[in-house]
């Protein structure tokens, strides 16, 4: 901290301006590595429950199977950008990853019956 303060200082009476931004930090890797995982079993409990995936754009009648990335589309961004804003998962801090996915989660049981653990830290899965 002293170092921090010295420098700072030092900076300061040599004239140069100085501009400090507060970051939360953004997930981590094994926060990442726990979404990811937590997408694939989504998908898969929503393939074995017989929850049909979304239509396929050029025929109605043609569903798609559920993929850890349309699960990502269409029902994590959507509760992401709701509560944050934000347009990328990326973007999201640590707090943020996981109040949006505790969200997702509970409306996907509600509304499908399906239960999915949410995200295992313990092995980034």
């Amino acid at each position: 901290v002293d170092l921090l303060c010295a420098f700072l200082m030092k900076r300061i009476a040599e004239g140069k301006d100085l501009l400090l931004r507060e970051e939360e930090p953004t997930r981590s890797v094994k926060q990442n590595n726990a979404l990811h995982g937590l997408l694939r079993r989504m998908s898969t409990a929503l393939n074995d429950a017989g929850i049909d995936g979304p239509a396929h754009p050029w025929r109605e009648d043609f569903r798609l199977d559920w993929s850890p990335e349309l699960c990502k589309s269409l029902l994590l961004h959507p509760v992401m950008h709701a509560m944050t804003g934000k347009k990328s998962s990326s973007d999201l801090t640590r707090d943020e990853l996981s109040g949006v996915v505790e969200q997702m989660l509970r409306r996907v049981t509600e509304v499908t019956g399906v239960y999915v653990d949410g995200l295992d830290f313990r092995n980034g899965q």
